[in-house]
């Protein structure tokens, strides 16, 4: 008993600690040269923005904001946005003088916003971005060159890190 009275007087002291909903998670388009690179590059790569999408709603488990029941003053909500993504690839071009290479790495930025849902305040925005590095892309282009989707592989990993950023971030901003 004498514990679930200091819970309530810490609490009480110290306010209510906000709940977080989930808002909405969107994948912003892109332009169309990067569609048509990635595309060069690995197929079906028209189903990535859901396939990230789904990833995003399994990594960030979270009550929908549409299923919150008895609201309080100290409610979020967390609105999460990928608005650039690339898959990363190469494209070989032969002209009379020889071959160009491009290549391009993988790399996932995540933005997030946290508001509050009695005031429709933004109370924080959040930003991270994750690439593979140069070195870690050679590596992967010749020793694993053939990926059945990019979300089997780098693309996720990146999503993954970028997002654990995300919340590492909000979790020192609430406590």
């Amino acid at each position: 008993m004498s514990g679930l009275l200091e819970g309530s007087l810490t609490d009480f002291f110290r306010g209510e600690r906000p709940r977080i909903y989930l808002g909405t998670i969107s994948v912003a388009p892109r332009s169309k040269t990067r569609v048509f690179l990635d595309g060069l590059t690995w197929r079906d790569s028209e189903k990535v923005p859901y396939e990230l999408r789904d990833a995003l709603i399994e990594l960030f488990a979270l009550p929908s904001v549409n299923t919150r029941d008895k609201p309080r003053k100290s409610d979020l909500v967390l609105d999460i946005l990928v608005p650039d993504y690339r898959l990363g690839g190469d494209v070989f071009v032969t002209t009379d003088w020889g071959v160009l290479s491009f290549f391009w790495r993988p790399k996932v930025t995540v933005a997030a916003r946290l508001v509050q849902i009695e005031t429709d305040k933004i109370r924080r925005t959040f930003k991270a971005t994750q690439a593979l590095s140069w070195r870690e892309f050679a590596l992967r282009f010749f020793l694993q060159p053939f990926q059945s989707s990019p979300l089997d592989g780098d693309v996720k990993i990146l999503l993954y890190k970028a997002s654990t950023k995300i919340l590492l971030e909000i979790k020192k901003t609430l406590s």
